[in-house]
């Protein structure tokens, strides 16, 4: 493969994958489960290797946008965002494993990586 069709592709795919993040973030606004804010995040980082207009867009957008360009700008995470963040992964994360028939091996490697991504979300700057 040509080092121009092998970035060629991979700007499509980070093309495609912005657009399948941002409608997951829509969908999201919907369906209580399903995190919003992370999809657009990916989106906007997708959008910046394959099509930055669209990036500039989402970080234009009224209350989403700041808070995405701040954590891609500066890993910044707002102290409300992150209590909200972690409260949702303690319980619904908690209640979904409670009531799934996962072996204990599963149940605890998905906990230890709810942990994982509380420690990051906690120590991230505010």
């Amino acid at each position: 493969m040509e080092k121009g069709t092998a970035a060629l592709t991979r700007k499509t795919a980070c093309y495609i994958g912005g657009f399948t993040c941002l409608g997951l973030g829509f969908i999201g606004m919907l369906l209580p489960l399903l995190p919003t804010t992370i999809f657009w995040i990916i989106a906007a980082w997708l959008f910046a290797k394959s099509h930055p207009e669209m990036q500039k867009k989402i970080y234009n957008w009224p209350k989403v946008g700041p808070v995405v360009e701040a954590y891609l700008e500066r890993s910044i995470i707002a102290p409300a965002a992150k209590k909200t963040a972690i409260v949702g992964i303690v319980v619904i994360g908690g209640l979904s494993l409670y009531l799934s028939a996962l072996p204990m091996p599963y149940t605890a490697t998905i906990a230890a990586l709810f942990c994982v991504v509380i420690i990051y979300v906690a120590t991230r700057k505010e």
